[in-house]
């Protein structure tokens, strides 16, 4: 993790929350899980932390099972100047990611 948080560029997955997003039709977390994603009012994600449309994270506890950067690290390399890309699988699941970068 120390290497990646070094990283000049980084390039990281987004999307919506949906039946058609690539975490649920994977098989990384159930239909239940999704269901909680949801009643936590859950939008989107980046790299698989599950955000709200104000931005909040949720509170859904995937946290705890992810190996990666973080939101918190992603912001700092931004404030460092380093640029943070993000990929989406059209445009849906772009769109709720911006609430999480506008806060």
């Amino acid at each position: 993790m120390r290497l990646a948080r070094r990283a000049d560029i980084v390039l990281v997955g987004m999307a919506t929350v949906g039946e058609n997003a690539a975490f649920y039709s994977s098989g990384a977390i159930s239909k239940q899980d999704l269901q909680e994603i949801r009643r936590d009012n859950g939008v989107g994600h980046i790299c698989g932390r599950f955000f709200r449309l104000n931005g909040q994270l949720c509170t859904w506890g995937i946290e705890h099972h992810i190996l990666g950067l973080g939101l918190e690290d992603l912001k700092d390399m931004v404030c460092q100047g380093r640029v943070v890309m993000g990929s989406s699988a059209g445009a849906r699941g772009a769109s709720p990611c911006w609430a999480r970068f506008e806060h």
